[in-house]
């Protein structure tokens, strides 16, 4: 069996045993916060079975193409690099600080300033403005969601 092959099926079996034991977790949630979690697992738990079916069954042979060679720029390489630690960072930073500030707010400047990161941090007014719209109009509709129609409690601090 090939690596590419090999992996497929230990990767399905992994996500077919991990959504079970979450699924045997989530059966004793309480109605209504039980929907959302046993829906997610069901469908992971349905596309692990389709990942190993594919793979066991229906597994086709790559193409082979020539190895493909990196021909960015060193400074390019490192910028790549240095976006990825940074990333991580914001990340831990989100973590960190979502117990202190509140999931709301957190998650607000989270998503503001992070898709105004990866989308090239312009020093131009629209897309900042862009990136806090969306962001404001995605906070709205979790706020809805969780506080409004499913009043499941989130992380509290000093503004919300």
């Amino acid at each position: 069996m090939q690596v590419a092959r090999r992996l497929d099926v230990m990767t399905s079996i992994i996500i077919i045993l991990l959504m079970s034991v979450f699924f045997l977790v989530a059966k004793d949630l309480r109605a209504p916060a039980h929907i959302f979690p046993l829906t997610v697992i069901s469908l992971l738990l349905a596309l692990g079975v389709l990942l190993l079916v594919k793979s066991l069954f229906f597994y086709k042979e790559p193409v082979k193409e020539e190895e493909e060679i990196d021909h960015r720029p060193a400074e390019e390489k490192k910028a790549g690099k240095k976006r990825v630690y940074l990333s991580i960072v914001i990340m831990f930073g989100y973590i960190f600080l979502l117990n202190v500030i509140g999931f709301y707010v957190t998650s607000f400047i989270y998503l503001a300033l992070f898709s105004w990161y990866l989308g090239g941090a312009k020093k131009e007014a629209k897309p900042l403005l862009q990136a806090v719209l969306v962001s404001s109009i995605t906070m709205m509709v979790i706020y809805l969601a969780f506080k409004v129609f499913l009043r499941v409690p989130t992380p509290t601090g000093f503004f919300f």
